[in-house]
């Protein structure tokens, strides 16, 4: 089904001041098997930032303090790996430059169709997982001694050896894991990865 998620479970936040917005978009992907939640507002959302990692967020332009231009902005600055989409009612070319200096891989306008709502999550989600993959290799080859000639060719494998377990149950969770927290000695993803390649070449936590 072309409308599903690429890898089960990917998150996504919803922020819009229109209730009916944020209804609309949760009940499409979560059929679509995304996982979702919402915010009303920027700042609320700013503060789910805090605690919580997503994959993709949707963000109206016109809110309260905080407008999606801005709020974009802070997203890309805090979480480059996060896919941002810009959805607005009043689009304008100014709004659509704007979205793309800020980070914005898509710009959508309202009424949102479904078939564009889901295109746009497909390739908002393919994006974020490409950077995630990229960024877990990266930081699992920097906890791994050996000659730095070698470096693209390891670094190959193991972004190759991380798509093999994208569609692994909880594989989303992990891999946002294995990228953003700070301890990652009980990863799942990590661990799959330290039983594929030699122990001896991993530096200690």
């Amino acid at each position: 089904m072309l409308q599903r998620s690429p890898i089960p479970k990917l998150k996504i936040l919803v922020v819009d001041d229109d209730r009916s917005i944020r209804s609309l978009v949760s009940r499409a992907a979560s059929d679509w098997d995304y996982e979702v939640e919402e915010s009303p507002t920027a700042e609320q959302a700013l503060q789910r930032l805090q605690i919580e990692r997503y994959n993709i967020i949707l963000t109206d332009i016109r809110m309260g303090k905080i407008d999606g231009i801005e709020f974009a902005q802070k997203v890309r600055e805090s979480m480059p790996s996060t896919a941002v989409i810009i959805m607005t009612g009043f689009p304008t070319p100014k709004s659509a430059q704007k979205s793309q200096e800020m980070g914005a891989i898509y710009y959508m306008t309202k009424p949102l169709g479904m078939d564009e709502l889901a295109e746009t999550l497909r390739i908002a989600a393919s994006w974020n997982i490409g950077m995630l993959v990229d960024r877990a290799g990266r930081r699992f080859l920097a906890l791994r001694k050996g000659d730095g000639r070698d470096q693209a060719n390891r670094l190959k494998s193991i972004k190759l050896e991380i798509r093999k377990h994208l569609n692994f149950p909880d594989a989303a969770e992990a891999l946002r894991d294995f990228v953003y927290a700070q301890h990652i000695e009980n990863n799942q993803l990590f661990r799959e990865l330290n039983d594929k390649f030699s122990k001896d070449s991993v530096k200690p936590f």
